[in-house]
């Protein structure tokens, strides 16, 4: 954690560690977890592409879905990280 230092007569604040400036060590458990997602996710993706290639007509919708299922991948990573 870093602490903030002004120097003023108001108690020392802590800050939390928001960025993880200090780096996670995962166990095997949680690293597992993570490419199980990370392949299922990449696999969607995939399947996006080629859905787009059959319907061009919704070339958007299939973006979407992709951009939506990384945020997918990010958000369940970061529960499996949480300290």
């Amino acid at each position: 954690m870093t602490t903030n230092n002004c120097e003023s007569n108001e108690p020392t604040m802590k800050l939390e560690d928001v960025m993880h400036v200090e780096p996670m060590v995962l166990t095997e458990t949680q690293f597992a977890a993570i490419q199980a997602l990370k392949e299922n996710g990449n696999e969607f993706v995939y399947a996006m592409s080629v859905l787009g290639l059959s319907y061009p007509r919704g070339a958007r919708e299939f973006a979407i879905a992709k951009t939506k299922m990384e945020e997918v991948v990010m958000w369940a990573t970061k529960g499996i990280c949480k300290r």
